[in-house]
């Protein structure tokens, strides 16, 4: 176990409100560090809001409004843009689709003109529609042949069923070609409202300077946009082997995988995350010491939490060479067992209570984390001072409580096995593990 020097306390900055008559909601920091400001503005627009066999359409709505305004060309806003030192870019996100404006400030007034322009008066032209939407059929026929992605949807078809939540937000092929610009307009007008829209400001800015600065946006007008359609989705009772084939493959993705909790900042999800430190949570875990350091299996193995406001999911992952999946699910299995059985030591509950401190601190360093944390904030209305109490969380919380949340989430039976492989080559490997086994047709 390495040696932590000290724990850093991560701080959350100061933060300022800005409420608008239409709806909107600003939340901002004021720092002086650089005389830049960043913006991003949230937009109730993301891939959850498009109906379903229309995958895809938040992303194209997004570029096109990159595409120029009916005020001058893409080319025209480049180059005006490249000549104050900004940028602009439209990204579209699972709820939301987010316009993040980089400027210096003395060029902000010229560089939200811009921005006006492409959020209020886009040009969607059907030749840039075209061309947009041929590149996106390029990309996913790409996009969609890799390994990561197919664990990625096989993990999305699994856990999720054929919920919404089972879709990749960058469309399919038969989706993407079914899409026309008449879609584009209508889902920009439904969806490219003030209302529930959300603003987070970093920079050398007041609150201030930013409401008149902004002032196109609280003179914008528009309806709510449509609710969101609650989704069912399966109930896993089983252990399975899911099998994607990609031939030839010379190596296998292993994903074990589970429902878990949906985003919270300091409640069970946390402690859980906390929990996984050692187990799967860091380059020193038990996981990846043992699959890469003592085996040889792989060059990294570890997991992720993915929580949205919905759903979520627990996921551990290792690529590893294809002649030794099968061991390599077994090692996973029998660390995972032995981790929710046993839980932690009290060296490992030292280094988590030093470690994880210093990992929060690192993470608001640069202008775009600290947008990212303000951002967090609005999105999931989490408290000022959420920073500080997980700081307490992590110096305060027991060892036991943390066990006792391994042992109910981290028993390798509850979850779902998938591999992404040669399924020629692994299929008969796989069976002799004496667990249920199917072959998964993937979407795409």
């Amino acid at each position: 176990m390495p040696q932590v020097a000290q724990a850093v306390q991560p701080r959350l900055p100061k933060l300022y409100d800005v409420y608008f008559d239409n709806g909107v909601q600003l939340l901002g920091t004021q720092t002086r560090e650089t005389p830049t400001v960043l913006i991003e503005i949230q937009l109730p627009a993301g891939e959850r809001q498009v109906a379903m066999g229309k995958e895809g359409l938040a992303n194209l709505t997004a570029s096109l409004l990159q595409e120029g305004s009916q005020n001058r060309s893409a080319e025209a806003i480049q180059a005006q843009l490249d000549k104050l030192g900004s940028s602009i870019q439209v990204v579209a996100g699972a709820y939301s689709t987010s316009i993040v404006v980089s400027s210096l400030k003395k060029n902000l007034p010229e560089t939200l003109q811009i921005s006006q322009e492409m959020l209020l008066k886009p040009a969607f032209k059907q030749s840039d529609f075209a061309r947009l939407q041929q590149q996106m059929l390029q990309g996913v026929v790409y996009q969609h042949q890799q390994p990561s992605w197919l664990a990625s949807q096989a993990t999305r078809q699994v856990l999720w069923g054929e919920s919404l939540f089972a879709r990749s937000g960058d469309g399919t092929q038969a989706s993407i070609s079914a899409l026309t610009l008449k879609d584009v307009k209508q889902f920009y007008r439904q969806h490219y409202t003030p209302h529930g829209a959300q603003i987070a400001v970093v920079g050398d800015i007041s609150a201030r300077e930013i409401r008149q600065q902004l002032q196109f946006i609280a003179d914008w007008k528009g309806e709510a946009a449509p609710l969101i359609n609650p989704q069912v989705v399966p109930t896993l009772t089983k252990q399975k082997i899911y099998l994607v084939d990609k031939p030839g493959a010379p190596q296998s993705i292993i994903r074990m995988v589970r429902k878990g909790l949906p985003f919270d900042a300091t409640g069970e999800l946390y402690l859980t995350q906390l929990a996984n430190f050692n187990l799967a949570g860091n380059f020193n875990s038990r996981i990846n010491q043992n699959l890469r350091e003592d085996k040889g299996y792989t060059y990294g193995a570890g997991s992720y939490f993915a929580s949205n406001r919905e759903i979520g999911a627990i996921v551990f992952n290792a690529p590893v060479r294809a002649d030794v999946t099968v061991e390599a699910i077994q090692e996973m299995i029998k660390e995972m067992h032995h981790f929710s059985q046993a839980g932690m030591s009290e060296e490992e509950m030292k280094f988590l209570r030093l470690a994880v401190g210093q990992q929060d601190a690192l993470m608001y360093e640069t202008p775009a984390q600290k947008a990212q944390l303000v951002s967090s904030i609005l999105t999931y209305s989490l408290d000022r001072d959420y920073l500080q109490q997980r700081n307490e969380i992590v110096k305060s919380v027991d060892r036991s409580t943390l066990n006792e949340l391994a042992a109910k989430w981290f028993n390798p039976e509850d979850y779902q096995i998938i591999v992404v492989g040669d399924a020629k080559r692994l299929k008969p490997q796989l069976e002799k593990l004496g667990i249920p086994l199917e072959e998964l047709e993937i979407i795409r």
